[in-house]
């Protein structure tokens, strides 16, 4: 299970680094917004098995203008 949960936190990751990109913000710049480290956001998308909270993740999502959305799916049992 941590897998999965571990799965989920690098999309959510790639998706905000996608949107960071897109609007071309510096990691300077995030900095800035969130008050998260650059070092530490580096850490983020460049870790292999990141440990993010979802108070951080809301935090990035904020400062690039977003809103985070979840959604659980019920899944059948094999």
């Amino acid at each position: 299970e941590h897998e999965k949960a571990s799965s989920a936190a690098k999309e959510i990751l790639r998706l905000l680094l996608a949107m960071k990109e897109e609007q071309q913000v510096s990691l300077a710049e995030l900095e800035a917004r969130t008050g998260i480290t650059r070092g530490n956001l580096s850490r983020l998308w460049n870790k292999a098995d990141p440990n993010v909270t979802l108070e951080t993740v809301d935090r990035i999502a904020a400062a690039l203008q977003c809103r985070l959305k979840i959604e659980l799916e019920h899944l059948t049992n094999p």
